[in-house]
């Protein structure tokens, strides 16, 4: 609905300025509105991946060696987290993935290839 209201403002506005704000608004609603967040656990790597209409936006795989170290969370009331880091390298937030055994199966992945992990106080709570 918000970007049914953005659109009809941008066709009647006469300023090219306002044009210029709405529409990349418009296009940022479109991504976070239709962007789909995939994580899958390989045999010694893990991929995380965000897609727009199967159109691959950003991919990461990463080999088990280059993993420093893996931070379990809360970060809602019922809502588990996990903070991947990097030797090199920007870290990797997952959050809201179903099914909730992907938390387990990161852990399992960690024993395995003997990466270091860490279980917050809270997120103990939630198992």
């Amino acid at each position: 609905m918000v970007i049914v209201v953005t659109l009809f403002m941008i066709m009647r506005l006469e300023n090219h300025w306002f044009r210029l704000v709405f529409l990349p608004i418009v296009a940022v609603q479109v991504t976070v509105l239709f962007a789909r967040y995939t994580f899958s656990i390989g045999k010694d790597q893990v991929i995380y991946q965000i897609s727009l209409f199967k159109l691959a936006l950003y991919q990461k795989k990463a080999d088990h060696s280059t993993i420093k170290r893996v931070l379990f969370k809360r970060v809602n009331w019922k809502t588990k987290s996990a903070v991947i880091k990097f030797d090199k390298g920007i870290p990797i937030r997952i959050s809201l993935l179903s099914p909730d055994s992907v938390f387990t199966e990161l852990m399992a992945f960690c024993e395995k290839h003997h990466i270091e992990y860490e279980k917050t106080k809270e997120y103990r709570m939630l198992e």
